[in-house]
């Protein structure tokens, strides 16, 4: 009997032995993936939708515009807009069909939505979630590639709009030019004006400056250039109160971008201008004839945007950071600072998701689309 009960005591402890090596290791593994994960987030919001297309914090970092494509409402798919309130972690507004692009004023006190396929702008107050005006183009339906692929607001509340366009303004090869309506809160029936001549595509616009003059920078898609694409800058004066003064500044170096279509944008003083393009990231200061790099990453090896009208780039108001991160789902999503290119955050899930920082610098949102939710990161300072 004696050794019997040795032998099961000898069981029992190799038993407890082989239980604490597996929990061990699965707490080595798990701390392992958190690691390479990266920092937890600091809130995460269920959204609905297929995907999320375009994220925006309000000026003060207390809300945030998540745009959506869907298909549980339409087979065909369909778009919405939704604001969440972070503060007290809970929506706010939501609008069906008006979820491909959206932009706050500098203020707050106006969130703009665009809807594809439909050429409109909604423009909604904040306060009531009422729709102050609604912008029509004077045009037929566009065809079924339609994209509204660019909106932000300057700070004297004059709106840029590309990818959508008045009949009369499409130039030969049915090409949509990018626009400025100008201060559209206050007069919503002034016609728009037509920023740039190129006869190709608009990819991507943004736009920054004071009150007195505003900085607009648009990428194209140009076959005939070298490198795929062309990155225009524009200056506009004397906007406060209508109709201002658009004048090209230059275009930027062609290296920048190379590869094809590129997203760029602009810090919200327009002294700082991003690029990621498919072979890299670039960070340029901007002075009024010219823009010299001061950061660079660039790929080893050029992959293709399959997600293309997602947003992978942001910056905060001062440009001190810069928040993107690459269509690849096995990529990651990287903070680094302006300055000396130090990485502040890395998170390894994200590849392929849409990002938005806040105006401080201080937020970063990542989609993650396996979970249907949004993570807020705190950006380290």
């Amino acid at each position: 009997m004696g050794l019997v009960g040795r032998s099961v005591s000898k069981r029992k402890a190799l038993v407890v032995l082989l239980l604490a090596t597996a929990t061990a290791i699965a707490g080595f593994v798990a701390w392992m993936y958190l690691e390479s994960a990266g920092p937890a987030p600091k809130w995460v919001i269920q959204v609905d939708g297929d995907f999320v297309r375009d994220m925006e914090f309000s000026p003060d970092g207390r809300s945030c515009a998540v745009c959506t494509r869907e298909t549980k409402f339409d087979a065909n798919g369909q778009e919405a807009i939704r604001v969440y309130d972070l503060v007290k972690a809970h929506l706010v507004f939501e609008a069906r069909d008006q979820g491909s692009r959206c932009s706050w004023n500098r203020s707050g006190t106006c969130l703009a939505t665009t809807a594809t396929d439909r050429g409109r702008v909604s423009l909604w107050d904040p306060q009531t979630w009422k729709r102050l005006h609604e912008l029509k183009l004077d045009r037929p339906r566009p065809p079924a590639m339609f994209e509204t692929n660019g909106i932000c607001f300057d700070k004297a509340d004059n709106l840029y709009t590309s990818g959508i366009a008045r009949l009369q303004d499409i130039i030969p090869g049915g090409v949509f030019q990018p626009l400025v309506w100008w201060n559209p809160i206050a007069h919503p029936n002034e016609l728009p004006s037509v920023i740039g001549t190129r006869n190709t595509w608009p990819f991507s616009l943004s736009a920054g400056g004071d009150s007195t003059k505003t900085r607009v920078a648009v990428s194209y898609e140009d076959s005939r250039s070298a490198h795929g694409s062309i990155i225009e800058v524009f200056e506009i004066t004397n906007a406060l109160d209508g109709p201002g003064r658009i004048q090209k500044a230059f275009v930027v170096e062609e290296n920048v971008g190379k590869g094809g279509v590129c997203w760029v944008q602009l810090s919200g003083d327009g002294n700082t201008l991003a690029v990621l393009g498919t072979t890299g990231l670039w960070v340029l200061q901007v002075f009024s004839d010219h823009a010299t790099v001061v950061l660079k990453r660039l790929r080893g090896k050029e992959r293709a945007f399959v997600h293309f009208s997602l947003k992978f780039l942001d910056l905060p108001y001062d440009g001190r950071f810069v928040a993107y991160t690459w269509p690849e789902p096995d990529s990651a999503t990287e903070v680094l600072r302006v300055g000396n290119g130090q990485t502040v955050l890395h998170v390894r899930r994200g590849g392929g998701a849409t990002i938005a920082i806040s105006a401080d610098g201080r937020l970063l949102a990542l989609s993650d689309q396996r979970s249907a939710s949004v993570c807020f990161y705190e950006v380290p300072q």
